[in-house]
């Protein structure tokens, strides 16, 4: 028997009427989808059959982890009854993107049907904003069913001071960061749907988790910090990389799970300025965090040579300058 399950979702007050095939839709967090704003939603495919005096259009992004499309699995998209598109749609390389034009009060639906490698497949939907509003995958139920209700509150960090102030909203969600603005990835490789991780802080709480692939910003104070890898197969990460930028794009950390189940290492995050860390270095900033790898000592360069003498002069094992004043010839 089919279980009908309400679900209410109070970001951008929308409520969703889903119905799956025995399971609960899951949540964003749990689907390892992307995430859209309006800057950076992907360029839309519009469907022939809807006009263009509608209220707003909705964003349906089907996506494939291991990226080879969705192995024969489509999918039924209908408005009001009306079917999209001009028949089924299907994944084609790891993502595919389509527009839905939208009024408030449509109901919104889908039919699934399923191919080979379901493990690879899920789906979602992103209001006008570009924010989540309900999915499914992987193993994709028969469909889904939504009410949209169009909201143009834009919630965000209201406040100017803050690292991640934007301009754009009229809510704040008390979002506002006022330590470091970082910019979290992991991804790069095969096999996404085994990947999960975890970033702890000193006393082992779960400051933030998320899987592949994953493109957030996160905030966080410059401290010490863990990492918990974890790999569902037990075959480490298959290419795909954990990274953590500073807001110039800078890598303050680096890592992948090389092998195994799990694995917990250290993550010490030091922001700030760049340059050469090094007090024997002709370079040295004593105001600089993170080395840059830009120092250099004498006889590096040529207009920092070392003083040479008549007779014999010893290099270290590199190429190395030297300067000699010649005031006699013979």
């Amino acid at each position: 028997m089919k279980k009908i399950i309400l679900i209410t979702l109070i970001l951008l007050t929308i409520s969703v009427l889903a119905t799956t095939d025995g399971k609960f839709v899951q949540t964003l967090n749990k689907l390892n989808l992307p995430k859209y704003t309006k800057n950076n939603v992907p360029p839309p495919v519009l469907p022939e059959n809807v006009g263009g005096n509608r209220d707003e259009n909705f964003t349906l992004v089907l996506m494939d982890s291991y990226g080879d499309s969705w192995d024969g699995a489509y999918m039924h998209v209908y408005v009001n009854g009306a079917e999209q598109f001009d028949g089924h749609i299907t994944c084609d390389g790891d993502l595919s993107t389509y527009y839905i034009a939208v009024e408030n009060g449509d109901s919104i639906s889908t039919v699934y049907t399923a191919g080979g490698y379901e493990s690879e497949h899920s789906y979602a939907f992103y209001d006008q904003n570009g924010d989540f509003i309900i999915g499914d995958g992987p193993y994709c139920g028969e469909g889904i069913n939504f009410i949209v209700e169009i909201s143009y509150d834009v919630p965000g960090c209201t406040d100017e001071t803050a690292q991640n102030y934007n301009p754009d909203a009229n809510i704040d969600d008390g979002s506002c960061c006022y330590d470091h603005w970082l910019l979290v990835e992991c991804g790069g490789g095969s096999y996404q749907s085994e990947i999960s991780w975890e970033i702890l802080d000193a006393e082992s709480n779960v400051v933030f988790s998320g899987g592949a692939p994953y493109s957030e910003n996160i905030c966080l104070d410059e401290n010490l910090y863990y990492l918990h890898a974890m790999d569902s197969y037990g075959d480490g990460w298959n290419g795909n990389v954990f990274n953590i930028f500073d807001e110039y794009g800078n890598v303050l950390y680096h890592y992948t799970l090389q092998n195994g189940n799990e694995e917990t290492v250290d993550c010490i995050l030091a922001v700030g300025v760049w340059g050469c860390t090094d007090p024997d270095a002709l370079n040295y900033n004593p105001d600089a965090m993170q080395d840059d790898g830009s120092c250099f000592y004498t006889g590096d360069l040529c207009d920092y040579p070392f003083d040479a003498t008549i007779g014999v002069n010893h290099s270290n094992g590199g190429e190395q300058w030297y300067a000699l004043d010649i005031t006699e010839i013979g």
